[in-house]
């Protein structure tokens, strides 16, 4: 429950309108994907949600899987496989519970750190060259 009256600067009120920013910026969709759900082990020549969620998370670790379509390829396989390497993991080129709980670790330590924060970037950007004037 809101209690206070969200005003703009200038005293607009802001209910149920929300504000555009002044300077839209998107942050790379590692920082949107969603857990991997760990029913099954995600496996090589499977075509699911989550190898999409698995592939944009290797991708967002500078893993490249060539591919965020869903399909389990074999680039998809070697990102896995040195992932698993970089985390001394069995090799198994396989996603399992253990494998997918070190790569959602691992993407929120990402998404946490503010050197990849691109809104954040942009805003130091911006108040930089309001100060500069």
């Amino acid at each position: 429950m809101t209690v206070y009256k969200w005003l703009t600067p200038n005293g607009t009120w802001i209910h149920k309108k929300g504000i555009a920013p002044d300077v839209a910026v998107d942050q790379p969709a590692y920082f949107k994907v969603a857990p991997l759900s760990k029913k099954t082990t995600l496996k090589p020549d499977s075509n699911s949600e989550d190898v999409k969620n698995l592939q944009i998370m290797l991708q967002g670790l500078g893993l490249n899987p060539d591919r965020q379509d869903g399909y389990y390829s074999e680039k998809t396989t070697l990102a896995v496989k040195a992932f698993q390497r970089m985390n001394n993991l069995p090799v198994t080129g396989e996603v399992d519970t253990d494998t997918a709980t070190k790569l959602e670790k691992s993407i929120l330590t990402a998404i946490r750190d503010p050197k990849n924060d691109l809104q954040l970037k942009a805003a130091v950007q911006q108040i930089q060259s309001q100060l500069a004037k």
